[in-house]
């Protein structure tokens, strides 16, 4: 879906676990689908997807290296309707609706500023069993 905007972006992955999650498959690919949407309406022309085990949690941070979530909009951010975008050009419903998502399968959503500059957005799951 997003690959047409993807020609000057090199995705960068790193996938270290066996383990699985019972999710639905569709819910979750809408989480990552958003949140890869997200960094390239950022302009971002790197995206790091990794995947990882934690404390029986999946987890999974995408980042990104684009300008990042100022100050004063991340506590914003997963608020309904809200959204930085000119009128017309987002819903504000995006991040929102990743954290329903997550939070219906026993997970969370959340966003840390990269060290090195961008965003990174990060989400958890219960592993299988």
């Amino acid at each position: 879906l997003l690959e047409y905007r993807m020609d000057r972006v090199s995705v960068h992955r790193a996938y270290g676990t066996e383990r699985r999650a019972i999710v639905r498959p569709a819910a979750i690919n809408q989480v990552v689908l958003n949140l890869v949407d997200n960094a390239l309406k950022a302009n971002a022309n790197n995206i790091w997807i990794c995947v990882a085990e934690r404390d029986d949690r999946i987890v999974v941070d995408v980042s990104d290296d684009g300008p990042g979530v100022p100050a004063d909009v991340a506590a914003k951010i997963f608020d309904p309707f809200f959204t930085t975008r000119e009128p017309g050009l987002g819903k504000g419903l995006g991040l929102h609706l990743s954290r329903q998502i997550l939070l219906e399968h026993g997970g969370s959503l959340w966003h840390e500023a990269r060290l090195a500059g961008g965003a990174t957005f990060g989400f958890d799951v219960p592993v299988e069993g």
